[in-house]
């Protein structure tokens, strides 16, 4: 998540001319405000702008309408109108919120957002049930670690499955869950039988122990020096705090 501060530009020396326009920033999925002893996390359904003007305060723009022409090129008013909404339309979205402390704020707001943009999809029919249907159904042996997405787990040819796994946590963000996490692939599903695993780049278009990559040089600071871990077995991978890594796997 990226730090915003009122009326400041971290590269640029800013002369804010719009103060409440120029501190409007995209909200993707969640904003938080905290001080030492609370932290307010709101996360959103859809994008949305947000900004916090006022000390102590976050508001959240869902739809934006204009009566008169704001002068930015378009040369009418943002008023959108439509049968059903003759007034102007009406958009509805839904926001939760979150009060904990800072330490522990993320452990509940990374889980939250992803239950969030991830909700299963409800399907219903009529009839009666066959009597062998499955009423219930996990492609997973146990529970991954709460750390742990699965990302992307997709057919990529007749016996193999493209897989990328991601750590939602940041460095320090929890004392839990900032940590590295290993995960057996494995012992990971319970309806395949794995053959073999290969790392590839995050784009799945080259062998990661062929990719060459650029040497960046920062501009402020040192190069950050990444720990590297042995992994005991090609099956067990390690993913460090906001990595993702990407395997095809063959299977059976």
């Amino acid at each position: 998540m990226l730090r915003r501060r009122k009326d400041f530009r971290p590269s640029w020396t800013l002369r804010q001319s719009e103060p409440i326009a120029g501190n409007y920033y995209p909200i993707n999925s969640r904003a938080f405000i905290k001080d030492e002893e609370d932290q307010l996390t709101v996360v959103t359904d859809r994008s949305q702008g947000g900004g916090s003007i006022h000390n102590g305060s976050l508001e959240i723009m869902l739809h934006r309408r204009l009566l008169y022409d704001d002068v930015r090129g378009v040369a009418e008013p943002l008023n959108e109108t439509s049968d059903i909404f003759p007034e102007g339309l009406v958009v509805r979205g839904g926001i939760l919120l979150s009060l904990q402390p800072p330490p522990r704020a993320a452990d509940a707001h990374r889980p939250l957002a992803q239950q969030v943009v991830l909700q299963p999809l409800l399907s219903f029919t009529e009839g009666e049930l066959h009597p062998d249907t499955r009423l219930e159904f996990s492609g997973l042996q146990a529970a991954l670690p709460p750390a742990v997405h699965l990302l992307t787990l997709t057919q990529w040819d007749e016996d193999s499955l493209l897989l990328r796994l991601e750590h939602q946590f940041q460095t320090g963000e929890s004392k839990v869950n900032s940590e590295p996490v290993t995960v057996n692939l494995q012992k990971m599903f319970s309806t395949l039988k794995l053959l073999g695993v290969s790392e590839m780049n995050l784009s799945a278009n080259q062998w990661k122990d062929e990719m060459k990559r650029f040497d960046w040089t920062p501009q402020t600071g040192e190069k950050p020096l990444l720990k590297e871990f042995q992994e005991r077995s090609v099956w067990e991978v390690t993913l460090r705090p906001m990595e993702i890594r990407t395997f095809l796997l063959r299977v059976r």
